[in-house]
């Protein structure tokens, strides 16, 4: 029996999530939450999986020309899944690192990129590809799709200033809807509604902006708040996570959803940022929120 393991971080976006879908950038970061796999070879017995993994066999197969068989997947990661935080894209993109491994084959950025997108389009339908980006490239990226084409810049350096920034992720409940349903939740708002073009084009100044100064290692957590506010003008952040933010905000901190949001219900992870840790440590033990105390970068 052959064993082989191997993990990927998962993602926060910093700012631009629903806007990068459509030609705007996002500011996305890696973080120290994995999604860890092992792959087995039992031998003895048949293997079954998910829809999901026999299609990320199937790319990989068709990649490099093998035949998979009868290999088994343990998933052993800590990263939540349907929280905005990438956790289908590490997925996807561990299980591509330790096929690798397995068949001693080596792959570039740019082919595994290729091949944890064509992995999300089974999950997501027509993904941005932001989170495949961020979870191949790791650290600091800012990210751009064009019509033709995407941009990948990565920003992260050693005296980048968001490594010793306090960040928080504070769980709002996983979203009830689906990435593909809250980013056609609002492709139909825009259609019914033409001046949330208006907050779209805010979004993405409010990220360019930002995007400077990181590149200046400088940091504006106002961007973070101006960013949640639009987030709410297009209609994807749930009163629950509201809640919580407003309760954020009262302590001088500021806060946002991270990922594409969720109405019903939860609105998966929120990401927090204070100058003042111990004032949101506090708010987070007293509220009795499930948290993540995160790097970026």
């Amino acid at each position: 029996m052959m064993n082989t393991s191997a993990q990927s971080k998962g993602k926060v976006i910093i700012s631009g999530e629903h806007s990068v879908v459509y030609g705007m950038p996002a500011l996305v970061g890696g973080i120290k939450l994995f999604r860890e796999v092992v792959l087995r070879n039992p031998n003895k017995r048949k293997i079954s999986h998910s829809a999901f993994i026999d299609n990320v066999f199937s790319i990989f197969e068709n990649k490099f020309g093998v035949s998979i068989d009868n290999l088994e997947i343990m998933d052993l990661g800590k990263l939540p899944v349907g929280s905005g935080l990438g956790s289908s894209a590490a997925f996807a993109h561990a299980i591509f690192l330790t096929l690798l491994k397995y068949f001693n084959l080596s792959a570039t950025k740019e082919q595994l990129y290729e091949m944890v997108q064509e992995s999300e389009k089974f999950s997501h339908g027509n993904p941005s590809g932001v989170d495949a980006t961020a979870v191949v490239y790791g650290g600091l990226v800012e990210f751009i799709k064009g019509d033709k084409k995407v941009t990948i810049n990565q920003l992260s350096k050693e005296e980048d200033i968001l490594k010793d920034s306090h960040f928080y992720l504070i769980d709002s409940g996983r979203p009830v809807e689906s990435t593909k349903e809250m980013v056609e939740h609002v492709s139909n708002n825009l259609k019914n509604n033409i001046e949330l073009e208006e907050v779209i084009e805010k979004m993405g100044k409010v990220t360019s902006d930002l995007i400077t100064l990181v590149k200046e290692n400088s940091f504006d957590e106002l961007a973070i708040k101006e960013n949640q506010r639009l987030l709410e003008k297009l209609g994807v952040v749930g009163e629950k996570a509201k809640r919580i933010i407003e309760q954020i905000e009262e302590i001088g901190a500021v806060a946002k959803i991270t990922g594409a949001g969720g109405i019903k219900d939860g609105s998966g992870m929120i990401l927090a940022y204070a100058k003042d840790y111990g004032k949101i440590s506090s708010l987070i033990k007293k509220n009795k929120w499930k948290s993540y105390q995160v790097k970026i970068g």
